[in-house]
C-alpha cells in the first residue's frame, strides 16, 4: 500500500538519459535502485545495436525486464514445490524415527 501523499517526497532519477520526477515514500533508496537497474538494462540494450525510436527501446527494455520477472517467478514456483516436497519427506522421516524409538 502506498504511503499517504503528505509523507511522500519527490526525487529526480535519470533513465536512458531522460530525467524523471518520482513521488516516493520516505525511504527513496528502493526507487533509486530500481531506476539504476532500469537504466543499466537500457544501456545494455543500446549496446546491442537497438538504437533509434525511443518508444521501441522502452518496449524492448520492458520486455527484457518482464522476461527476467517471469524467470524469477518460475524459479520461485519450483523452489516452493521443492520446499513442499521436502516438508513431506521430513514428515515421513520423522514418523519413521518415532516408530523406531
Amino acid at each position: 500500500m502506498s504511503a499517504p501523499a503528505e509523507s511522500r517526497r519527490r526525487i529526480c532519477v535519470s533513465v536512458g538519459g531522460i530525467d524523471l520526477q518520482l513521488s516516493v515514500d520516505a525511504d527513496e533508496s528502493a526507487a533509486v535502485s530500481v531506476a539504476a537497474y532500469v537504466n543499466r538494462v537500457f544501456n545494455d540494450m543500446e549496446g546491442t545495436g537497438n538504437k533509434g525510436d525511443s518508444a521501441k527501446q522502452a518496449i524492448l527494455v520492458a520486455m527484457n525486464i518482464a522476461g527476467e520477472l517471469f524467470e524469477c517467478r518460475e524459479r520461485l514456483r519450483q523452489l516452493e514445490t521443492r520446499f513442499e516436497d521436502l516438508k513431506v519427506l521430513s514428515s515421513r522421516i520423522s514418523v519413521r524415527i518415532d516408530a523406531a524409538v
